[in-house]
C-alpha cells in the first residue's frame, strides 16, 4: 500500500489535458502511465513520450521501490476534488490501484471510482492517521481489504469496518459495470473480494 499525505487531489493532477485530448476518450486503458505525472517525473511530459526514459522524482512516494505494485492507496481528506470525469479513476485503475483509503472523497470522484471498479474506503481521520503511522516502517505496511465483510485488516490483526452501499458492493463484486469489467484485452471480469496491498 502506498501513502500520500496531501489533501484534495484535483482531477488535473491525475492526468493532464495534453494526454486527454489525444487518447480515445471512452477507453479506460493507457492512463496509468500518466498518474500523478507532474509529481512523478522531473520533466514536462507529452503524449507519446517513453515514460521509462523520463527522469523520475526520487522524493515522490510512487517512485519508491517499496511501493512498486501497490494495490491500495492511503491518502488525505477530499481526495479527488475537482474531478468530474472518469479519467481520474481510469488512471488509478490502469496503474494498478484497486482500493483507496481516506477520511473523505469528493462526491463525483467517489461515484466514478465505484462505477469503474475501484473501492473508495472512508475511515475516520484518526484511523487513517494510525495507518499513516504504521506505513512509516521501512518494509511498508500490508493491509487486507475484504469487500464482502466491508473490513480492513492490519498486520497486527486489527479489523476496521467500513460501509459501502449494498447495490454498489454487489456491482463491484460482479463486475457488471463496463469499465470495472475491462482489462487491456477488453476481457470482462468481476472485481475481487479481497485486495492485499503493501504500503
Amino acid at each position: 500500500m502506498k501513502s500520500i499525505r496531501r489533501t484534495g487531489y484535483g482531477d488535473h493532477l491525475f492526468d493532464q489535458w495534453r494526454y486527454l485530448v489525444q487518447q480515445v476518450v471512452h477507453h479506460p486503458v493507457g492512463y496509468g502511465d500518466h498518474l500523478f505525472d507532474q509529481w512523478r517525473y522531473l520533466d514536462h511530459g507529452e503524449f507519446g513520450m517513453d515514460n521509462v526514459r523520463r527522469p523520475k522524482n526520487p522524493l515522490f512516494p510512487l517512485n519508491e521501490p517499496r511501493y512498486q505494485g501497490a494495490k491500495i492507496l492511503l491518502t488525505r481528506e477530499n481526495f479527488g476534488c475537482g474531478s468530474s470525469r472518469e479519467h481520474a479513476p481510469w488512471a488509478l485503475w490502469d496503474y494498478g490501484f484497486r482500493v483507496l483509503i481516506a477520511p473523505s472523497f469528493a462526491d463525483i470522484f467517489y461515484s466514478n471510482c465505484l462505477r469503474n471498479g475501484i473501492l473508495p474506503v472512508v475511515l475516520e481521520s484518526a484511523l487513517v492517521e494510525g495507518l499513516f503511522s504504521l506505513s512509516q516502517d521501512a518494509k511498508g505496511l500490508i493491509l487486507k481489504v475484504y469487500l464482502v465483510e466491508q473490513s480492513v485488516v492490519t498486520p497486527v490483526g486489527e479489523t476496521i469496518f467500513f460501509v459501502v452501499d449494498a447495490e454498489r458492493r454487489r456491482r463491484l463484486l460482479e463486475g457488471n459495470r463496463s469499465a470495472c469489467a475491462l482489462d487491456s484485452s477488453n476481457t470482462r471480469r468481476g472485481c475481487p473480494d479481497l485486495v492485499v496491498g503493501s504500503l
